[in-house]
Order: C-alpha cells, then structure tokens, then sequence
C-alpha cells in the first residue's frame, strides 16, 4: 500500500502528511524486524471486524512484550484518518505498526525507547477478477519462524515464498511444513471434501486470520461442516474445492496447483455459496459514518 504524498497518515501521537515522516534509521523495526503491524478492511467508510482486529493487535503486542503509548485510541485515530483522508464513504485499507522503538543498536530490549506508532489509510477496491475465476498456486516449504501467530513485520520468509510463486506464474505460494499445509504466504487455506471444509487448526504455525473467523460464522449458518484438520500433500490430488482468504483478497477460489487442476479446475459450488455470502456480510447496511464515530461502544 502506497499513500501518496499529501495523504495524511498518524506518526507517534501526530497527524502529518504522509510526505513529512520521517523514521530514524536506528528504529528497531528497521534494524531487526522487531515490531508488529495490523491490516484491517474498511467496506463503505466503515471498519469491517474492527474489534477482532484490535484483540489480535493486543495479543501481537503482548506476545513479544510490547505495550504502545497508553493514550493510543486505535479507534479514534482509524475514525480521524478515514475523516482527513476523505475516506468515510468508500473503501480502504488501514494499516497499524509499532515497533519497539529507536534505541543503539543492541539485541536486548532498551530499557528507555519509546514505541514507534504509523497508522494510515489508503483507497482500494475488491479484487473481483481473480474470485471470479480463480487462481493457480504453487507449493512451497514452510520456511517461517515457529510463532506464526504473531502478526510480526519479519515477513522475508513470506516474501521469499511469494516470489518464488510470481516467478513460476502462480498467484500464491501454498506453504507446507513436510506433508503438512499450513497457510499461504498472506492468507488463509480452506479446502473442500465431500461437502465439508478442511483447515489448520489455530495454533502458533498459522495467523489467526479475521476472515477466517468470518468463513467459520458464515459456514454456521449455512450448516457447512468445518473441519479443524490440515488437509497434506497428498490430499491435494483428492480435493473438491480449495480457496484462500484474507483482509485483503478476501475470497479467492483456487482452481490449480503446482500446474494440477483442483477438482474440476473450475470454482467450485461450496467456495461460491461462501463467497455470495461473505459479500453480503460485507456490504450490509453500515450505522452512519458520524454515528460509529460518537459512540463509546465497540466497532465490530
């Protein structure tokens, strides 16, 4: 994401143009990676799953011991910065970091450094041509860390894996730790089998993703099986169906792998039933924008 120069992002307890920012090069997400960051969707000026967003914000930040300034109000800033930006009527993407803070170069945590806090907001829309018709993935080794369940901003391996994919011609790196898939180098991994749908468990190998939350109240509904159980290797040539989700991508059938159709190659009935669903969850009627920004109660 990319504002551009005159957009006007939040910066340790200020809000300036994006152009007027200025990061110390000793800031320790800099030099070693260590901080955190979140992503959250905003459909029609409104933040979708604000809450569930937040919570994982506060479990990243306290898993490795990390506490932002105490007068950080998540949800004012995010309200504020879709106001300055003119974005209460469209859509967008808010991204949050923070960081341990600017400190000499040194492994231990630095007993004075005050956290880095950026948060901004950029205009997008959904990616509707590849939910449509589909995307190819290609597997890859899981190469990441063991606390995957952390939204940490050490991403090389996700990175390396991603390019890796876009270099062979797929949309999506498949990740697999050995028989076992995980997750995709940025999203979620549902597949389908005999009307039922197989994913990871939560557990620290994978990121607790928000959509993923929402596939799982949506799958209720519907009455659609969820199983918590990593479909392997050698269940990709068995599939039904598989899809892939995110904040971003949202709802993306995946049609082939490693050049092999997934079940017919074509989206699949279920990730469609899914999909119309997960749309209409998303564009329902929003409170008014100035209405969300006055109340004291939680934005879901």
């Amino acid at each position: 994401m990319q504002p551009d120069n005159n957009a006007v992002i939040y910066y340790n307890g200020h809000f300036l143009e994006y152009q007027d920012v200025h990061l110390n090069p000793l800031d320790r997400g800099f030099v070693f990676g260590d901080g955190i960051y979140e992503v959250i969707r905003v459909y029609a000026g409104i933040p979708f799953k604000l809450e569930s967003h937040l919570n994982r914000l506060d479990h990243s930040l306290s898993t490795i011991r990390l506490d932002p300034p105490p007068a950080t109000d998540w949800q004012k800033i995010i309200f504020e910065l879709l106001h300055r930006n003119s974005l209460t009527e469209t859509g967008a993407v808010v991204y949050i970091q923070v960081t341990r803070g600017s400190a000499p170069r040194t492994h231990a945590f630095p007993p004075m450094a005050k956290p880095t806090v950026l948060a901004m907001v950029v205009p997008t829309e959904s990616p509707r041509a590849d939910q449509e018709s589909g995307i190819m993935v290609m597997t890859h080794p899981d190469e990441r860390w063991e606390r995957c369940d952390i939204k940490s901003t050490n991403l090389l391996p996700n990175i390396l894996a991603y390019q890796k994919a876009r270099e062979y011609g797929a949309s999506e790196a498949l990740l697999h730790r050995g028989v076992t898939i995980t997750e995709a180098s940025h999203t979620t991994v549902f597949c389908v089998r005999d009307g039922h749908l197989l994913t990871h468990p939560l557990t620290t190998r994978i990121l607790p993703g928000i959509t993923r939350e929402v596939i799982f109240h949506i799958c209720a509904e519907l009455n659609i099986e969820i199983v918590q159980e990593p479909a392997t290797m050698s269940d990709l040539a068995y599939l039904d169906e598989m899809f892939i989700c995110g904040t971003t991508t949202e709802i993306i059938p995946v049609t082939h792998y490693d050049q092999q159709p997934v079940g017919t190659g074509k989206p699949g009935p279920v990730t469609r039933i899914i999909q119309k669903k997960f749309i209409e969850t998303t564009t329902a009627a929003p409170p008014p924008f100035t209405e969300l920004c006055k109340s004291d109660n939680p934005i879901t």
